[in-house]
């Protein structure tokens, strides 16, 4: 009987160590073992050895463990509660602490993943670099001395401050980092001095950088800002041939050519000769040559602004055509003519020298008459005004009168007096030979209005043109619209419909004490106020009228004060 009882306790024994061993265990009241765990990790994923890490289940703290080499922690209770959540608050000195809560797993395993812990940056240091910069031959400071700083890193070199040498040559900047520096350089450029750098290793935070010394070049520049004086604008692209004088001889250092910006030019050059004068010529297309002079024994010869003596112009061809040869009349294209006329040299300013008037025979109809409104004349006209114009000009073509459709909507005609009205015949001006000779006019502002039938369809070809960003082009209506003249009473109208909106209405009234408006805010005023009625109460449904603005900004024919 002994001998059995011990085989019986034997089994209980190999039982119970079966089941501790478990990955979970059943204890008294229904208590089962849960497990969680985790890495610790700077936020580049490498361990944090040491971090402290409280634990709590369900909400309800339980004990705080430490992360090993790895990061790795772990945690784990027996419980009948069945868990829900595990909580980990982990800290660490150097680091942001951070509480990360994870629902429990189905099993009874919670893994918590990297649980990754933000270094609290280390206070900022304040760095003081200062030094001279000296000439090496004479030890004299150089003032005015551009000098960049820069400081190590791992890359090599990185850009920390810009400043300049006072009249001692002294020069000075603050640096603030929170990641320390080990060396520091400079480097110094002056006027007539080599290029300079220097190096030192840091310390301390006041970084003395002591003498920076510069070898001298006998170096001579020539520079200044070339300006239209009509506009006061900048002229790029300027050809300036620069010379010096010594030995009583003139020398040639070459050729110049001004950049956008502030039409600025310069030229240096290194001579040991007695300089004792410089001079400029300065050319470009469109404008007249002027030599400028400067004497003196300086090394900088600063020319400052110099103007182009080229005042802008201003050109317009004109055309009103109310009794055609051949087809049928309109009754106030010449009144069009007039108005705009009035109105270019009276409000704009345009030189009657520098407009053209292209009528139909009854001349006493127009308050300046060049010739008849021909193919040929008009054609001729844009030639003569675009020859005269260059890139700072403005030039305006105006008509009132008939326009006229191909075949397809798109091909459309602007009629000049001599239209006969057969398709292909003379004095028919088409679209695409209206914008083969815009595309050779060099004003910088081109001012186009067509109070005609399907005018609208001229603007496509203008719109491609390679210079349409100097275009602003209004039309009476679209591709397949009409555009209206009346006589009626009830209009009290001299002019087309939309040049009685735009121009009386608008330029020459609702905007007559501002004629440097943009011509973009007329467009709108006038579109909104147009409106044609044949008789009080009827408004018949119309093309609108048109509008392409290519220019860069806002349009005008003077340029606000």
């Amino acid at each position: 009987m002994t001998f059995k009882k011990r085989t019986v306790l034997f089994s209980i024994l190999v039982i119970g160590i079966i089941l501790v061993s478990g990955t979970s265990v059943s204890a008294a009241g229904g208590a089962q073992k849960y497990y969680m765990n985790g890495y610790i990790k700077t936020t580049s994923g490498v361990p944090i050895y040491g971090a402290s890490v409280a634990v709590k289940l369900n909400g309800a703290y339980l004990y705080t463990v430490t992360s090993q080499w790895d990061g790795r922690f772990s945690a784990s209770i027996y419980t009948s509660t069945l868990p829900r959540s595990w909580t980990v608050m982990a800290s660490k000195s150097g680091y942001y602490p951070r509480t990360v809560t994870t629902r429990a797993a189905a099993g009874s395993t919670t893994y918590m993943g990297d649980i990754k812990l933000t270094a609290v940056p280390p206070p900022p240091t304040n760095y003081l670099i200062h030094g001279y910069v000296r000439d090496i031959d004479t030890n004299n400071p150089i003032p005015n001395t551009s000098v960049e700083i820069y400081r190590n890193v791992y890359e090599g070199w990185s850009k920390i401050g810009d400043t300049s040498t006072d009249q001692t040559g002294y020069y000075s900047c603050s640096y603030t980092t929170t990641s320390p520096m080990s060396q520091c350089k400079v480097n110094a450029n002056a006027n007539r001095y080599e290029p300079g750098t220097k190096t030192v290793s840091i310390s301390t935070t006041n970084v003395n950088m002591g003498d920076l010394l510069l070898h001298s070049e006998p170096t001579f520049i020539i520079h200044g800002n070339v300006f239209d004086y009509g506009t006061n604008l900048e002229v790029f692209d300027t050809t300036v041939n620069c010379y010096i004088r010594y030995n009583n001889e003139w020398h040639s250092l070459g050729t110049a050519t001004t950049s956008s910006v502030n039409g600025l030019f310069e030229l240096e050059c290194v001579t040991y000769e007695h300089v004792d004068a410089a001079k400029i010529v300065i050319s470009k297309s469109g404008f007249d040559s002027i030599e400028e002079l400067r004497f003196g024994d300086d090394f900088d010869f600063d020319f400052g602004n110099v103007y182009f003596n080229n005042p802008v112009e201003k050109f317009a061809v004109i055309v009103g055509i109310s009794d055609y040869e051949v087809l049928n009349d309109l009754p106030l294209s010449h009144g069009d003519a007039n108005e705009w006329l009035d109105y270019l040299h009276n409000v704009q300013e345009f030189s009657l020298d520098n407009i053209w008037v292209y009528g139909d025979s009854n001349k006493s109809n127009f308050s300046v008459y060049s010739d008849l409104a021909t193919e040929a004349n008009v054609k001729l006209a844009l030639f003569n005004m675009f020859s005269q114009a260059d890139n700072n000009d403005v030039v305006c073509f105006i008509m009132a009168g008939h326009g006229g459709q191909g075949a397809a909507s798109d091909d459309v005609f602007l009629s000049m007096w001599d239209d006969d009205g057969a398709t292909g015949n003379e004095g028919q001006f088409w679209d695409y030979e209206f914008a083969d000779i815009f595309k050779e006019t060099l004003g910088e502002r081109v001012f186009i209005f067509l109070a005609t039938c399907h005018s609208g369809g001229m603007i496509p070809e203008l719109e491609a043109l390679p210079n349409h960003e100097s275009f602003f082009v209004t039309t009476h209506c679209g591709p397949d619209g009409v555009g209206y003249q009346d006589t009626n009473p009830y209009w009290n109208n001299t002019t087309s419909f939309w040049t009685h909106w735009f121009l009386i209405c608008g330029l020459k009234g609702e905007f007559s004490d501002t004629p440097d408006i943009p011509f973009g805010m007329v467009f709108d005023w006038a579109d909104q106020q147009y409106v044609y009625e044949p008789d009080p109460g009827e408004e018949p449904s119309i093309d609108d009228p048109m509008l392409f603005c290519g220019y860069l900004g806002d349009f005008y024919l003077t340029l606000p004060p």
